[in-house]
């Protein structure tokens, strides 16, 4: 009874202090602010930040989180780590202190070797006249200085927004949120334009849009690409930069296959088990049209899958001649070094949900935890220290091994790719198929044919 009392006693103290001069409602409000991170090391594996003892999500090379509420006003230690295949290893670390009401960027940017931690805040935006704009050029690959140009609709300019060396950040544009922006870019002192972003939106819940310039391992032959951040991932809807796709044919039941996007002939004859060449194509939303081989009206599937402009792409043809499905996902091969990258796609029917295993020799998979478990269809992407390790795929729900150990003599900056598939034989266990550095070595050329 004495404990409800003076709760009582202290909520009319509150009360009464209200209603005294000088009292505002915003002094027992916690102070707060919002933090995105963009990694852009192009020689790191996935890295975690973490803020004092906020974790953030973890993030590949290319990716960003979405702004994260954070506590502001107070110096907090920010670490950036990595999974070194027993524990984390530190990167960098920083003091930082997030303004209140502001949202604040974290950009991981140089090398493993030489980190550079480039951070800058921005006020909330209050006016959908008044969004602000910046563009950061992460690239360490190429020394070249960048001269940027943002306009809306028929601009024209001569004259640079922006000029960007390596790991240099523009000041922030204060924009109206409208249709009709266009990015381009070119090398200082060129008139040949690099790359143009096409017309793309900044809307009224825009969150301070980041351009970020990052060293290019896809498809384009230019050294650089430009990729932007607000809450989420902008996309460019009329970015030109040509794709690439190849083709897994998976469907155990399914003879010699061909390929056709967009009613071009892209690749033929493509057997079960068998990986396609990669050829190029226009990015976009794609209409596939698979058929059997030579004979253009049986057609086995058709589906419209998003290729993404400049990347990669691995389009699996999965499941039964009952009910065959066609799944994109897009394809790694940025080179690590002292790091493999371990690229495992789940296309076995028989074996539906999987838990999967990477261990070094003599590790029991029953005592250690699996490195991914993966549904049918589905594709991770994972980095390992360079070692030798053994490969294991069990039922997640009884525990029964599926298959394994299959061993794998890793080395620094390998690809290597894993395909769970079916045989022929339902009756038999599902296969490990090997892919990129494995079988055979691979560099990822473009067939242009």
């Amino acid at each position: 009874m004495k404990r409800i009392c003076l709760i009582l006693s202290l909520l009319l103290l509150i009360s009464g202090c209200g209603n005294e001069s000088g009292f505002n409602e915003q002094d027992l409000r916690i102070p707060s602010g919002f933090v995105r991170v963009v990694h852009a090391m192009p020689d790191a594996p996935r890295l975690v930040t973490k803020i004092q003892a906020q974790r953030l999500p973890s993030l590949n090379f290319g990716e960003s989180t979405p702004y994260q509420p954070t506590i502001s006003e107070i110096e907090r230690k920010l670490e950036i780590s990595f999974f070194n295949g027993n524990d984390e290893t530190t990167v960098a670390t920083r003091a930082i202190s997030v303004p209140n009401e502001h949202l604040f960027t974290i950009i991981i940017a140089g090398t493993m070797a030489a980190p550079e931690i480039i951070m800058f805040s921005n006020e909330q935006p209050t006016s959908k006249e008044e969004i602000p704009v910046q563009i950061f050029n992460a690239s360490i690959r190429d020394p070249a200085s960048y001269d940027f140009f943002l306009t809306r609709g028929n601009e024209v300019s001569s004259n640079p927004t922006s000029q960007l060396s390596s790991l240099q950040i523009s000041e922030s544009y204060l924009t109206p949120a409208a249709l009709n922006y266009r990015l381009q870019f070119s090398k200082t002192g060129s008139n040949e334009i690099i790359w143009d972003s096409g017309p793309f939106q900044v809307a009224e819940t825009s969150s301070n849009p980041l351009f970020v310039v990052l060293d290019n391992f896809g498809t384009s032959p230019e050294a650089v690409r430009v990729i932007a951040y607000d809450n989420e991932r902008l996309v460019f809807p009329k970015d030109p930069t040509a794709s690439a796709i190849r083709i897994a044919h998976m469907i155990a039941d399914v003879g010699p296959l061909d390929i056709y996007v967009e009613g071009e002939l892209v690749d033929q004859n493509i057997s079960f088990q068998e990986v396609g060449m990669i050829k190029e194509v226009a990015p976009g939303d794609r209409a596939f049209s698979i058929t059997s081989a030579g004979n253009s009206d049986d057609v086995i599937v058709q589906e419209t899958l998003a290729v993404s402009p400049g990347d990669f792409h691995t389009v699996a043809l999965i499941n039964s001649m009952e009910e065959p499905l066609a799944v994109i996902n897009t394809d790694s091969f940025r080179r690590i070094p002292q790091t493999i990258t371990l690229t495992i796609s789940n296309y076995s029917t028989n074996a539906a949900d999987v838990s999967i295993f990477v261990l070094e020799a003599g590790e029991d998979p029953s005592d250690s935890f699996p490195i991914t478990q993966q549904r049918f269809g589905q594709t991770t992407v994972n980095t390992l220290p360079e070692n030798n390790y053994e490969f294991f795929v069990y039922n997640p729900l009884s525990n029964i091994p599926l298959a394994g150990p299959l061993l794998l003599a890793a080395s620094g900056k390998a690809l290597y790719r894993i395909y769970i598939a079916d045989q022929t034989d339902p009756s038999l266990p599902i296969q490990l198929l090997l892919g990129d550095d494995l079988d055979p070595p691979f560099e990822p050329l473009i067939n242009h044919d």
